[in-house]
């Protein structure tokens, strides 16, 4: 499912999240820029989380739709599933092998996990 949000709609999202996760606590920043804004280090990525454990902060970049496009990834493209992956970091942050790829398979389960009982049967 690839849906253009809006800003606005995505920092709505990230606090429905942020509720339903338990990061209520958590000052969360969401940013949305064009490709050589983001800051994302990965080129790879759709999206990136960088954080401060015990400010209990973190700031969310998300690679807009049509830069992804731009780089070659191909859809579907869901922001809410960005959204639910990187907040999940959150909570497996002491997790991480030292390839840090267990915990994007575990976090990638979970996050289609949560979009399915959000209602949204279709895959990514």
């Amino acid at each position: 499912m690839t849906k253009k949000l809006t800003l606005k709609q995505i920092q709505k999202l990230l606090a429905k999240w942020k509720k339903i996760l338990r990061l209520e606590d958590w000052d969360i920043s969401i940013l949305m820029e064009p490709l050589h804004n983001t800051g994302i280090t990965n080129l790879k990525a759709e999206s990136e989380i960088e954080h401060w454990i015990q400010r209990k902060e973190a700031i969310i970049r998300i690679r807009p739709i049509e830069d992804r496009v731009a780089l070659g990834m191909t859809g579907p493209f869901d922001m809410e599933f960005d959204i639910i992956h990187e907040l999940l970091h959150l909570h497996f942050k002491n997790l991480t092998s030292e390839t840090g790829d267990d915990e994007e398979i575990v976090i990638n389960i979970i996050s289609k996990i949560l979009l399915t009982l959000r209602g949204n049967n279709e895959s990514r």
